[in-house]
């Protein structure tokens, strides 16, 4: 028998492997040990997928965006529909209810970025200036949204 406190710690990365039982249910005929990847366990523990990006916008071009993880399955297109107004289209339906958003930056104090609103097939964000008049404003440098799809 081993003596786990004599084997060395590491930090775990998501396709590393742990050693568990698959319980019998009405997909399997009896218990078996099998191999789990870590990240599996950590989706299953945190019950929701997420699309993290990070957003920025020059003129009037649509923004460009830089991925930081998107595990949901879809796909989203981004684009400029109006001064300092940002659509993300994703590739198949969201449900509202089952979907939480959360929106931070803008441009160097100058803007804030903002969650106008969410449907089944668009994520609209607007910029706004800070000069008092919240106008929609474009020109977005530090943009960022994290996504999760709760099911």
């Amino acid at each position: 028998m081993a003596i786990i406190n004599t084997y060395p710690t590491a930090t775990p990365k998501a396709s590393d492997l742990l050693i568990g039982t698959q319980v019998k249910d009405d997909t399997t005929e009896e218990n078996s040990t099998k191999s789990f990847s870590a990240g599996s366990i950590a989706a299953l523990a945190l019950n929701y997928k997420s699309y993290v990006i990070a957003l920025s916008q020059e003129g009037t071009n649509d923004p460009v965006i830089t991925d930081h993880e998107n595990n949901t399955g879809l796909t989203f297109t981004w684009t400029r529909s109006g001064a300092g107004v940002y659509d993300g289209v994703p590739s198949s339906s969201l449900t509202p209810s089952e979907t939480w958003i959360q929106v931070t930056g803008g441009t160097n104090e100058a803007t804030t970025l903002h969650l106008k609103g969410v449907e089944a097939l668009q994520i609209r964000l607007v910029n706004l200036s800070l000069d008092g008049n919240a106008t929609p404003t474009d020109g977005l440098d530090n943009g960022y949204l994290e996504l999760r799809i709760y099911s």
